[in-house]
């Protein structure tokens, strides 16, 4: 690869710095292959660019995914697979720029845009996706509650209007299962993760899905 040409995966840890941790602009955290830490200068840009890696990877690698997403989510193996798919996965995927992400944020990424890939008209038979290890259980709560609501929430541009409206629509749902809604933007882009992740698991369960030969 050029010195251009790279992807930057980080330690394991949410899309925000985690709790406690400084709030410096340049994350302080292990790089696995070294490089510049890409600065975005606002919550929806980052978030948009995730998802953008995130769409290239799935298209281009779907192979990869499919071995990634099987491992349990509270696995130590996460981070060290993520690492070999975001960086087999640089070179057509992002191709301008050097980006840091965390494995989990990848992970939870890659969730999203195959649940609105395959929930949303495509009908392509879902992809298995290894225990959540109880991570996610607030999550499931909400959308056992309004499914609906939550799905709308998902189809939304990360950190827009229309989202902050969705949950504010989903307030009732979260103050039932005892969540409380982020007023932090990062660690409510991480719920907003967390909800996708829910509802794919819920419809790979209750959808019918036919194989066209």
């Amino acid at each position: 690869m050029t010195n251009r040409f790279a992807a930057v995966l980080v330690a394991a840890s949410v899309v925000a710095t985690p709790a406690g941790a400084g709030t410096s602009k340049r994350a302080k955290a292990e790089m696995i292959w070294p490089g510049m830490i890409l600065q975005v200068p606002s919550v929806r840009q980052s978030e948009e660019t995730i998802r953008r890696f995130a769409q290239c990877i799935a298209n281009e690698h779907l192979e990869g995914v499919k071995a990634f997403l099987a491992v349990p989510a509270n696995s130590p193996d996460v981070r060290k697979i993520g690492a070999e798919l975001a960086t087999n996965s640089a070179t057509d995927c992002s191709p301008n720029l050097y980006m840091t992400i965390y494995a989990p944020t990848l992970r939870a990424a890659l969730i999203e845009v195959l649940y609105n890939r395959d929930f949303r008209g495509v009908a392509s038979p879902p992809l298995h996706l290894g225990s959540d290890g109880g991570m996610i259980d607030p999550a499931k709560c909400i959308v056992s509650k309004a499914a609906v609501i939550a799905d709308q929430l998902v189809a939304t541009a990360p950190a827009s209007k229309a989202q902050k409206t969705a949950f504010m629509l989903l307030r009732s749902a979260a103050d039932s299962c005892g969540v409380a809604l982020p007023t932090d933007q990062r660690k409510l882009q991480w719920l907003r993760f967390q909800i996708a992740e829910a509802l794919y698991r819920q419809r790979s369960i209750t959808s019918t899905f036919v194989t066209v030969k």
